[in-house]
């Protein structure tokens, strides 16, 4: 698989269903004490508006109930093909990690459940970024 994004952390991708998604970490030191995580949910999900041709914010940064993530939904066009990304962002206890999936907007709520379970299986360490859980992005993007 060609590299997504240089600057990720993890990438992954299933050809067959035209899904993708990496994982950036940025170390918290860069940002100011006061940042929080919905302030860097809310950024990301701007930067990522620029990625895509006629984009659109299908759903702002929402925090997520048991994990703490903020999960926002964008749309638009890369290229000729119509897409739809999920970004799920995290705080480590040094870090903020954004999750960025996308897939075709067609295939949007059929793969919506294999990017949650990544979403869920990875953690977060000072120095690292790791899947918990490899059999998890295997079975997702086998």
């Amino acid at each position: 698989m060609a590299t997504l994004n240089p600057n990720a952390d993890i990438q992954a991708g299933w050809r067959e269903m035209d899904a993708y998604m990496i994982a950036i970490k940025q170390p918290r030191q860069g940002f100011e004490s006061s940042f929080s995580l919905a302030a860097y949910a809310e950024a990301t999900c701007q930067a990522a508006l620029g990625w895509v041709s006629q984009s659109v914010i299908k759903k702002r940064p929402e925090k997520q109930l048991g994990s703490g993530a903020y999960v926002a939904e964008i749309a638009g066009v890369i290229g000729e093909a119509a897409v739809t990304y999920r970004i799920a962002t995290h705080c480590g206890a040094d870090c903020f990690v954004a999750l960025y999936c996308w897939t075709a907007s067609a295939r949007f709520l059929e793969i919506c459940p294999c990017f949650d379970a990544i979403g869920r299986s990875l953690r977060f360490h000072e120095a690292t970024l790791e899947n918990s859980d490899q059999a998890v992005a295997q079975e997702a993007f086998a």
